[in-house]
């Protein structure tokens, strides 16, 4: 396995670690801007107010695409299993 196999691993990596992370810290910052917003224009400025959509936010994300996460990361380790025949020999 030489320089280039290693930086396309890492590159395959890196993209599906922020394919899977991209929906969560979207729907986070989502709800975040949305009761941020509604917290400046009602004047009401709680800090746990925000938590707790944030944490709603990313755990609805997470329910509704925790199985196509879950395949994405499957698909990355089962073909880093397949590769590693190629670096032992």
């Amino acid at each position: 396995m030489d320089s280039v196999d290693v930086a396309s691993v890492a590159s395959m990596a890196l993209r599906t670690g922020i394919l899977v992370a991209g929906p969560l810290l979207l729907a986070g910052m989502v709800a975040g801007i949305f009761f941020g917003v509604l917290q400046a224009m009602t004047q009401i400025h709680e800090a746990t107010l925000t938590v707790v959509p944030k944490m709603a936010a990313v755990i609805a994300a997470l329910a509704v695409g925790g199985p196509w996460m879950f395949q994405t990361l499957r698909s990355l380790i089962v073909g880093l299993y397949r590769l590693i025949p190629s670096v032992t020999g």
